[in-house]
């Protein structure tokens, strides 16, 4: 199966459960992958070496790379949000081909092939007609990418439940960039108008004002399940888990700060050997 590299943008506030999505990667990824981590700490030093203190790649079946943010992105963002999600959007630099794109609280649970991400050659999402675009939780920045890029409602088939594992394609990040006059202009204007949409959702977007729709719309839930802080039941968890419907577990921050939630998750993680 042809691989794509994947990439992570981490932090020393997420050092722990950084260890924990690269076991799993370890464990659970069927082919040999490229591995790249991004520092999306001001002091880099620091963070690899906790990197390469905590992390073990046990047969070495994956080859992990290290980079700074300045290898992808030549100014910051005094926003430390806004700055990682600039640097999944930037990172296509590092590569020629699309992307797997994770965050550091993704855990895969079950044997993954990066066959997977497609149905009939064409990569999973899941989504709603823009006629539904008032169930969106992004629906005012969707309104306002679509005013700024001059994009016609006509033109979007599918507005993505964007979250991770989330495939960002090279072709609409390098024309997003060249879309600006420069790198700095790109970043001040994602910063003052994410309207906490992150990446994923601008990127969607975007690539339908270049081209139709290409992703297979699906209910993505048999290859993973997001808790955004407001489901954080032990028992739902507990589900996730031990019914094998799930093959990854992306878990917003807000779900790990529930005592009772974090503790499960503890136990789940524990019962995989990913301590």
């Amino acid at each position: 199966m042809t691989t794509i590299p994947i990439v992570i943008v981490s932090c020393m506030r997420d050092i722990v459960q950084l260890k924990i999505l690269l076991q799993s990667l370890e464990k659970f990824v069927v082919e040999s992958a490229d591995v790249h981590i991004i520092s999306g700490d001001l002091d880099s030093e620091t963070f690899f070496k906790n990197v390469n203190d905590y992390i073990k790649f046990g047969n070495n079946k994956h080859t992990c790379h290290l980079h700074t943010a300045r290898d992808v992105l030549s100014i910051t963002s005094s926003n430390g949000w806004v700055h990682q999600e600039l640097l999944k959007l930037c990172a296509y630099k590092l590569f020629t081909t699309d992307y797997l794109a994770l965050d550091s609280k993704t855990v895969f649970i079950q044997p993954w092939s990066f066959s997977d991400l497609k149905i009939n050659g064409k990569y999973i999402t899941s989504g709603l007609p823009l006629s539904h675009l008032h169930l969106c939780e992004f629906k005012d920045a969707v309104t306002y990418y679509m005013n700024f890029f001059e994009i016609s409602p006509d033109q979007i088939e599918c507005v993505e439940h964007c979250a991770t594992p989330f495939v960002m394609e090279h072709r609409v990040l390098q024309s997003l960039a060249t879309y600006f006059d420069s790198e700095i202009e790109f970043v001040r204007w994602f910063a003052d108008v994410t309207f906490d949409s992150g990446d994923f959702t601008l990127h969607s977007i975007f690539s339908q004002k270049l081209t139709k729709f290409n992703r297979h719309i699906t209910n993505t839930k048999s290859y993973f399940r997001v808790w955004n802080g407001i489901d954080v039941s032990p028992a739902s968890l507990a589900h996730a888990f031990e019914s094998k419907q799930y093959k990854i577990v992306s878990i917003h921050r807000r779900a790990l700060n529930n005592p009772s939630f974090l503790m499960e998750f503890n136990k789940q993680i524990a019962k995989l050997g990913l301590n």
